[in-house]
């Protein structure tokens, strides 16, 4: 059961530049890599229905907040009423390497890329076209998955799959999971048509190809998740091995990150270097003058013909 108060201000389930020097680093990370690899969370499926039916039954209330991105409302959880169980990263933490990779918090560059998938500035009809009258949608580190589940609004019963995805197992299933059920609450409130299926995976993203198969996704989201250089050979190889030949990555980031290296300019030029069948184009570049700047990419399979 979803409740929606008379203000709309809560939702509440009530259930009882190239950067050769950023490429070398991502090209010379081999051990560390390897290292990383070998600790990583492996990859692995949620059963949706099994984290609805908890949600049911669980005597707590969740309670989530409206956010506008775009022309589309979703639902996010409110501050301070998730992930309770992510034992030593409370939702203000950022990052904890190889433990927690911020998915509790709606990042800035999510936020971007959740806005423009939200209005008329992405082209949803030429994307259905493209894919043949339904999309298979997937975000990459979700976490409060404002970027999917703008898509899935402005998609609706276009939307065959919408798979959600976060590094930790306890951000799906506390954060991502349910703000997907309550945008869907909402969807349904209002008459519209929610996606055909709903995909949970949790884990290192190198593990996602058991799990989606090659050129199983139409539209690929993901935001600021190039901050890290060394990572940029397996976020190609997943974007490479999912995409479809007429889908497309829009990948949201900052154009550089400072103290690490990453951003759009390297990871663009490693893209197009070191995966020679994707390209990329960028499509906005957001600059206020109080961070720094940031940029949406798409990136595209290469076409044989």
């Amino acid at each position: 059961m979803a409740a929606f108060d008379g203000e709309r201000g809560e939702f509440r389930f009530a259930f009882g530049v190239s950067d050769d020097g950023a490429i070398e680093r991502a090209r010379g990370a081999a051990t560390a890599t390897a290292t990383a690899a070998a600790t990583a969370v492996p990859a692995e499926e949620i059963d949706a229905r099994d984290v609805a039916r908890r949600a049911r039954d669980d005597p707590a209330t969740w309670s989530g907040t409206y956010e506008t991105h775009g022309d589309v409302e979703v639902v996010r959880s409110a501050h301070g009423t998730t992930a309770s169980t992510l034992e030593g990263c409370p939702e203000d933490a950022d990052v904890v390497r190889g433990v927690y990779e911020g998915g509790l918090k709606a990042w800035e560059c999510a936020r971007d890329l959740a806005a423009h998938v939200g209005t008329a500035a992405f082209d949803v009809d030429g994307l259905v076209d493209a894919a043949g009258g339904r999309v298979r949608a997937m975000e990459l580190g979700a976490g409060q998955a404002g970027p999917g589940l703008a898509a899935a609004r402005r998609l609706g019963a276009r939307c065959e799959t919408l798979t959600l995805t976060d590094y930790n197992r306890d951000v799906v299933e506390e954060v991502t999971a349910p703000n997907a059920l309550a945008t869907f609450a909402l969807m349904e409130s209002e008459g519209e048509a929610t996606p055909g299926r709903l995909r949970l995976l949790c884990g290192d993203w190198s593990g996602y190809d058991a799990f989606v198969e090659a050129d199983g996704v139409d539209l690929l989201l993901t935001s600021e998740s190039i901050y890290d250089a060394s990572q940029y050979g397996s976020l190609c190889a997943f974007i490479a091995h999912a995409l479809s030949p007429r889908g497309v990555c829009l990948l949201a980031a900052k154009s550089y990150y400072f103290g690490v290296g990453g951003g759009t300019n390297a990871f663009a030029s490693y893209c197009e270097t070191y995966f020679g069948a994707l390209r990329v184009e960028r499509v906005k570049t957001i600059s206020d003058g109080k961070s720094n700047v940031r940029e949406i990419l798409a990136i595209r399979k290469i076409s044989e013909q």
